[in-house]
Protein backbone atom coordinates (compact mmCIF):
# COMPACT_ATOMS: atom_id res chain seq x y z
CA UNK A 1 0.00 0.00 0.00
CA UNK A 2 2.83 2.31 0.49
CA UNK A 3 3.67 2.01 -3.15
CA UNK A 4 0.14 3.06 -4.03
CA UNK A 5 0.35 5.92 -1.53
CA UNK A 6 3.63 7.03 -3.05
CA UNK A 7 2.16 6.93 -6.56
CA UNK A 8 -0.92 8.82 -5.37
CA UNK A 9 1.26 11.34 -3.52
CA UNK A 10 3.42 11.84 -6.63
CA UNK A 11 0.31 12.21 -8.77
CA UNK A 12 -1.17 14.74 -6.32
CA UNK A 13 2.07 16.73 -6.28
CA UNK A 14 2.21 16.59 -10.07
CA UNK A 15 -1.39 17.77 -10.27
CA UNK A 16 -0.69 20.60 -7.84
CA UNK A 17 2.38 21.62 -9.84
CA UNK A 18 0.34 21.50 -13.07
CA UNK A 19 -2.42 23.46 -11.32
CA UNK A 20 0.11 26.14 -10.28
CA UNK A 21 1.44 26.29 -13.84
CA UNK A 22 -2.12 26.63 -15.15
CA UNK A 23 -2.84 29.43 -12.63
CA UNK A 24 0.37 31.20 -13.69
CA UNK A 25 -0.50 30.75 -17.36
CA UNK A 26 -4.03 32.00 -16.69
CA UNK A 27 -2.66 35.11 -14.95
CA UNK A 28 -0.36 35.77 -17.92
CA UNK A 29 -3.29 35.34 -20.29
CA UNK A 30 -5.40 37.72 -18.20
CA UNK A 31 -2.54 40.24 -18.15
CA UNK A 32 -2.13 39.90 -21.92
CA UNK A 33 -5.88 40.27 -22.35
CA UNK A 34 -5.86 43.49 -20.31
CA UNK A 35 -2.96 44.82 -22.41
CA UNK A 36 -4.85 43.91 -25.57
CA UNK A 37 -7.98 45.63 -24.27
CA UNK A 38 -5.93 48.73 -23.43
CA UNK A 39 -4.32 48.66 -26.90
CA UNK A 40 -7.76 48.18 -28.45
CA UNK A 41 -9.08 51.23 -26.54
CA UNK A 42 -6.08 53.28 -27.70
CA UNK A 43 -6.67 52.15 -31.28
CA UNK A 44 -10.36 53.04 -30.99
CA UNK A 45 -9.43 56.49 -29.69
CA UNK A 46 -6.93 56.91 -32.54
CA UNK A 47 -9.58 55.76 -35.04
CA UNK A 48 -12.05 58.33 -33.66
CA UNK A 49 -9.39 61.06 -33.89
CA UNK A 50 -8.60 60.04 -37.47
CA UNK A 51 -12.28 60.05 -38.32
CA UNK A 52 -12.65 63.53 -36.81
CA UNK A 53 -9.55 64.75 -38.69
CA UNK A 54 -10.91 63.22 -41.90
CA UNK A 55 -14.22 65.04 -41.41
CA UNK A 56 -12.35 68.32 -40.85
CA UNK A 57 -10.24 67.70 -43.96
CA UNK A 58 -13.37 66.94 -45.96
CA UNK A 59 -14.90 70.24 -44.80
CA UNK A 60 -11.71 72.16 -45.62
CA UNK A 61 -11.51 70.43 -49.02
CA UNK A 62 -15.12 71.37 -49.80
CA UNK A 63 -14.42 74.99 -48.83
CA UNK A 64 -11.27 74.97 -50.98
CA UNK A 65 -13.20 73.54 -53.94
CA UNK A 66 -15.86 76.23 -53.50
CA UNK A 67 -13.22 78.97 -53.38
CA UNK A 68 -11.43 77.49 -56.39
CA UNK A 69 -14.75 77.55 -58.24
CA UNK A 70 -15.27 81.17 -57.25
CA UNK A 71 -11.73 82.06 -58.34
CA UNK A 72 -12.20 80.27 -61.64
CA UNK A 73 -15.38 82.27 -62.21
CA UNK A 74 -13.65 85.53 -61.33
CA UNK A 75 -10.72 84.63 -63.57
CA UNK A 76 -13.12 83.93 -66.44
CA UNK A 77 -14.89 87.23 -65.79
CA UNK A 78 -11.57 89.09 -65.81
CA UNK A 79 -10.43 87.31 -68.98
CA UNK A 80 -13.72 88.15 -70.69
CA UNK A 81 -13.49 91.76 -69.56
CA UNK A 82 -9.92 92.12 -70.82
CA UNK A 83 -10.85 90.46 -74.12
CA UNK A 84 -13.59 93.04 -74.64
CA UNK A 85 -11.52 96.11 -73.73
CA UNK A 86 -10.54 98.11 -76.81
CA UNK A 87 -7.52 99.75 -75.16
CA UNK A 88 -4.02 98.33 -75.20
CA UNK A 89 -3.57 97.32 -71.57
CA UNK A 90 -0.71 95.33 -70.02
CA UNK A 91 -0.46 94.25 -66.38
CA UNK A 92 2.95 93.42 -64.92
CA UNK A 93 4.04 92.26 -61.47
CA UNK A 94 6.77 93.68 -59.20
CA UNK A 95 9.41 91.80 -61.22
CA UNK A 96 8.07 93.45 -64.39
CA UNK A 97 6.82 90.13 -65.74
CA UNK A 98 3.74 90.21 -67.94
CA UNK A 99 0.66 88.98 -66.06
CA UNK A 100 -2.14 89.79 -68.52
CA UNK A 101 -2.83 91.95 -71.54
CA UNK A 102 -5.68 92.92 -73.81
CA UNK A 103 -5.98 91.92 -77.47
CA UNK A 104 -5.37 95.55 -78.44
CA UNK A 105 -1.98 95.37 -76.68
CA UNK A 106 -1.01 92.29 -78.71
CA UNK A 107 -0.87 94.23 -81.95
CA UNK A 108 0.63 97.48 -80.74
CA UNK A 109 3.25 95.96 -78.45
CA UNK A 110 4.11 92.76 -80.34
CA UNK A 111 2.76 90.48 -77.59
CA UNK A 112 1.76 86.85 -77.96
CA UNK A 113 -0.08 84.61 -75.42
CA UNK A 114 3.18 82.88 -74.41
CA UNK A 115 4.59 86.25 -73.27
CA UNK A 116 2.60 85.89 -70.03
CA UNK A 117 5.23 85.31 -67.35
CA UNK A 118 8.06 86.76 -69.41
CA UNK A 119 9.86 89.97 -68.42
CA UNK A 120 8.19 92.88 -70.19
CA UNK A 121 11.58 94.39 -70.99
CA UNK A 122 12.50 91.30 -73.07
CA UNK A 123 9.67 92.12 -75.48
CA UNK A 124 10.41 94.53 -78.32
CA UNK A 125 7.29 96.62 -78.98
CA UNK A 126 6.53 98.59 -82.12
CA UNK A 127 6.40 101.71 -79.95
CA UNK A 128 9.41 103.66 -78.71
CA UNK A 129 9.26 103.82 -74.91
CA UNK A 130 12.51 105.27 -73.57
CA UNK A 131 13.29 104.61 -69.90
CA UNK A 132 10.35 102.18 -69.58
CA UNK A 133 12.02 100.20 -66.80
CA UNK A 134 12.78 103.33 -64.76
CA UNK A 135 9.20 104.54 -65.17
CA UNK A 136 7.75 101.16 -64.16
CA UNK A 137 10.01 100.97 -61.10
CA UNK A 138 9.06 104.51 -60.13
CA UNK A 139 5.36 103.69 -60.32
CA UNK A 140 5.85 100.52 -58.26
CA UNK A 141 7.97 102.28 -55.63
CA UNK A 142 5.99 105.53 -55.34
CA UNK A 143 2.51 104.27 -56.30
CA UNK A 144 2.05 107.34 -58.52
CA UNK A 145 0.71 107.57 -62.06
CA UNK A 146 3.06 108.46 -64.89
CA UNK A 147 1.78 109.71 -68.24
CA UNK A 148 4.06 110.11 -71.24
CA UNK A 149 3.66 110.54 -74.96
CA UNK A 150 5.25 107.78 -77.07
CA UNK A 151 5.56 107.24 -80.84
CA UNK A 152 5.53 104.30 -83.18
CA UNK A 153 7.91 104.00 -86.19
CA UNK A 154 5.30 105.63 -88.44
CA UNK A 155 5.31 108.76 -86.27
CA UNK A 156 1.90 108.22 -84.68
CA UNK A 157 1.81 109.35 -81.08
CA UNK A 158 0.08 107.65 -78.17
CA UNK A 159 -0.54 108.62 -74.58
CA UNK A 160 1.05 105.98 -72.34
CA UNK A 161 -0.18 105.79 -68.76
CA UNK A 162 1.55 103.71 -66.14
CA UNK A 163 -0.47 103.35 -62.97
CA UNK A 164 -0.29 101.12 -59.92
CA UNK A 165 -3.09 98.81 -58.96
CA UNK A 166 -3.40 97.45 -55.45
CA UNK A 167 -3.73 93.69 -55.24
CA UNK A 168 -7.00 92.45 -53.77
CA UNK A 169 -5.92 88.87 -53.13
CA UNK A 170 -5.02 88.15 -49.50
CA UNK A 171 -1.37 87.31 -49.00
CA UNK A 172 -0.14 89.34 -51.97
CA UNK A 173 1.73 92.45 -50.90
CA UNK A 174 3.37 93.61 -54.12
CA UNK A 175 1.59 96.36 -56.04
CA UNK A 176 1.21 95.65 -59.71
CA UNK A 177 1.85 98.11 -62.46
CA UNK A 178 -0.66 98.50 -65.17
CA UNK A 179 -0.09 100.65 -68.15
CA UNK A 180 -1.89 101.36 -71.32
CA UNK A 181 -0.96 102.93 -74.55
Amino acid sequence: MTAIKQVLQATIEELEANNEELKSANEEIQSSNEELQSTNEEMETAREELQSTNEELTTVNEELQNRNGELAGLNNDLSNLLASVQLPLVMVDRDLRVRRFTPAAETLLNLIPTDVGRPLLDIKPDVEMPDLEAMLRSVIDRLQVIEQEVRDPKGRSYSMWIRPIEPRITGSTAPCSRWRI
